[in-house]
């Protein structure tokens, strides 16, 4: 795989309209693995998330994909309520999942449960792969 250089800045311009000079935070970098099988196992697990029996986030998609859900325990006060803090969502997929095109990674800070990032996700990945367009 590589370690992609990823931002949203494509340049930089001053008030008046002229360049800036603009460097990347980084160039893309491609990563190593001593061995890539161990790949394949992360992945299948993968697909079996998007599928499972509970949620199946992907059910009716028609296009594999394989994702993960997360849930991050949040520690502190929150300032603004005096309660603690609802626990950070976060989603990551893939997809096709035969030859991937696209990864996305959703968090929602205070999100609460990993499920709830899911929706957005799929349209994200919808949209890239023009499956909303289809009628």
């Amino acid at each position: 795989g590589y370690r992609r250089n990823v931002s949203v800045i494509k340049e930089i311009k001053t008030y008046d309209g002229k360049d800036t000079d603009y460097i990347p935070l980084r160039e893309d970098e491609k990563i190593e693995l001593s061995d890539d099988s161990y790949l394949d196992i992360v992945k299948h697990g993968m697909k079996l998330v998007s599928y499972d029996d509970n949620a199946k986030p992907f059910a009716n998609f028609p296009v594999e994909v394989g994702s993960k859900t997360g849930t991050a325990e949040n520690q502190g006060i929150n300032p603004e309520t005096g309660k603690g803090y609802d626990d950070f969502a976060w989603y990551v997929a893939f997809a096709p999942y035969d030859d991937p095109q696209i990864a996305v990674a959703c968090v929602l800070f205070e999100g609460g449960s990993g499920r709830y990032p899911i929706p957005i996700v799929r349209e994200v990945i919808g949209e890239y792969l023009k499956i909303n367009e289809m009628p």
